[in-house]
């Protein structure tokens, strides 16, 4: 991905030169060292320590895409977990909505963290609830699983687009539940959409 790198230049320089944040208290992986285990590392360094009144920035551009929802059964509409791609992904062990939410689970009381996830299908890699016509400047930032890890939703009645425009009454869903999360998250996309690198001259 030509953009990702230059995505997380731009968000170090932005934290550090316009926001404040000391680059001692900044921790930046990319491209061979953005493993699984490098990220959660980090992401538990970020949140295990903040005391109250701290703000966190979790940042993540790179690829995304959707497996199978096999552990928690609780994608209620469309039966998958999204996920982000580590450099060392493991489509059987794939870093999962789910795993980042029992991160972000952990953020104390008084402090506020503002995850930034530009990928594919990002609009839910928190666990919340609810392309460009010249295609030679676009890159699209969502990697397709292998074929034995996509055939394994296939006839599982999932739908294509799962949200289609209903609401939550219509989708069966029951009663709706309120979640209290002590950060925001700001997604390339929709759970449903693709984020791609464009080049705007």
């Amino acid at each position: 991905m030509r953009g990702c790198v230059n995505d997380v230049e731009n968000m170090w320089d932005l934290l550090t030169n316009k926001f404040g944040f000391k680059s001692d208290d900044v921790r930046v992986l990319t491209d061979e060292r953005a493993t699984k285990a490098d990220i959660l590392y980090r992401l538990d360094w970020l949140v295990s320590h903040a005391k109250p009144g701290t703000h966190l920035v979790f940042h993540y551009s790179g690829h995304g895409s959707q497996v199978r929802d096999r552990d928690e059964k609780d994608e209620l509409d469309d039966q998958l977990d999204k996920i982000i791609c580590p450099t060392d992904l493991d489509w059987d062990d794939p870093l999962t909505d789910d795993i980042i939410a029992s991160y972000l689970k952990r953020v104390a009381d008084g402090v506020t963290l503002t995850f930034i996830c530009d990928a594919c299908h990002s609009g839910t890699i928190d666990r919340g609830l609810i392309g460009p016509s010249n295609p030679h400047s676009v890159l699209a930032r969502f990697l397709p699983p292998p074929f034995d890890i996509a055939a394994r939703s296939k006839g599982r009645d999932i739908p294509i687009n799962h949200f289609g425009g209903k609401d939550i009454a219509d989708r069966g869903l029951g009663d709706v539940h309120v979640i209290s999360q002590k950060h925001v998250l700001l997604s390339g996309c929709r759970d449903t959409q693709t984020s791609a690198d464009a080049y705007i001259d």
